[in-house]
C-alpha cells in the first residue's frame, strides 16, 4: 500500500520533475532493518511531500478537522507532526477518484491498524517538493530474523 501510494500520490510526472530541477524519473527507496529489538520498515520516495492542503480540505470535508484549525495548521505543518495521522483516517483520500491503484481512502487506516496491532507505529516525516518517509517500527518477533538476506 505504501509503495501504490509513492506511485499514486508522491512521485511527480516526468515534465513536473524535471521543472521542478528533479531526475525525469522517480526514486522509491524500501528499508528494512534491526533497530533495537524492532524491525525497521522504511518507504521513502523523491516526490512532491504530502500535500497539506488536500488533506487539511479532506478532512474538514469529513469533518475530522474544524476550518479554523486547518488555518492554524497549514501556514506551518511540520510544526505540527501530529496532522499527518489524519492520512490515516478512514475514507480520507485526497485522490481525485479512485483508481485500480488507490483512492478508496482505506488503505492507510487498514495500514495503521495492522502496526498498532502488532505493537507498532507509525512516523511520518514529509517535506513539499522533497519527498515522503513513513517509518514503521514494529517490535522483532524472537523467531523473525532481518538480515542482508531477507526476512526469515
Amino acid at each position: 500500500q505504501l509503495l501504490k501510494n509513492s506511485v499514486d500520490h508522491g512521485i511527480e510526472m516526468g515534465e513536473e520533475r524535471k521543472r521542478n530541477g528533479k531526475s525525469e524519473t522517480g526514486e522509491i527507496q524500501v528499508r528494512i532493518s534491526n533497530v533495537d529489538e524492532h524491525m525497521v520498515l522504511t518507504v521513502s520516495d523523491d516526490g512532491q511531500g504530502l500535500n497539506t492542503e488536500k488533506i487539511a480540505s479532506r478532512c474538514v470535508e469529513k469533518e475530522l478537522l474544524t476550518q479554523e484549525d486547518a488555518e492554524a495548521i497549514l501556514p506551518d505543518p511540520a510544526r505540527h507532526p501530529e496532522w499527518y495521522n489524519f492520512i490515516f483516517a478512514s475514507q480520507c483520500s485526497t485522490a481525485q477518484k479512485a483508481s485500480e491503484v488507490s483512492g478508496r481512502g482505506v488503505g492507510m487506516d487498514i495500514i495503521k491498524t495492522e502496526v498498532e496491532g502488532m505493537g507498532g507505529n507509525i512516523l511520518i516525516e514529509s517535506e513539499v517538493g522533497k519527498g515522503s518517509s513513513f517509518i514503521i517500527r514494529i517490535p522483532l518477533n524472537p523467531s523473525l530474523i532481518v538480515s542482508e538476506d531477507g526476512i526469515q
